[in-house]
């Protein structure tokens, strides 16, 4: 499993409504195939607000197709909707290992 992390800073004045605007976003990001969920963090002690979406991915291949045909859209959709109010970046993570600590 791939996980592709994207990390957003948000200007202040604009975090109610980014949040509000998030929720659908996501959504229609998971639709893509290979796509599994999503988890949202709020991370925390940072200057200015700043999330983590967190996307599970099937395998890379699926995550290479979306990156080529379906990112741009995506963040234009941002960048129409907020400008220069917010920062992103990302990330890709392969999932070596899952551990859990089992409970008696």
């Amino acid at each position: 499993m791939i996980i592709y992390e994207v990390t957003v800073m948000l200007d202040p004045e604009i975090e109610t409504d980014y949040r509000r605007w998030l929720d659908g976003h996501i959504r229609e990001i998971i639709k893509v195939p290979g796509f599994l969920g999503a988890t949202l963090h709020t991370l925390l002690h940072q200057p200015r607000p700043s999330l983590v979406i967190s996307y599970q991915v099937q395998e890379e291949a699926a995550l290479e197709k979306y990156l080529k045909d379906f990112a741009p859209a995506f963040r234009q959709e941002a960048t129409d909707k907020f400008g220069a109010k917010f920062l992103a970046g990302r990330r890709i993570l392969k999932v070596e290992e899952q551990i859990a600590l089992g409970r008696a």
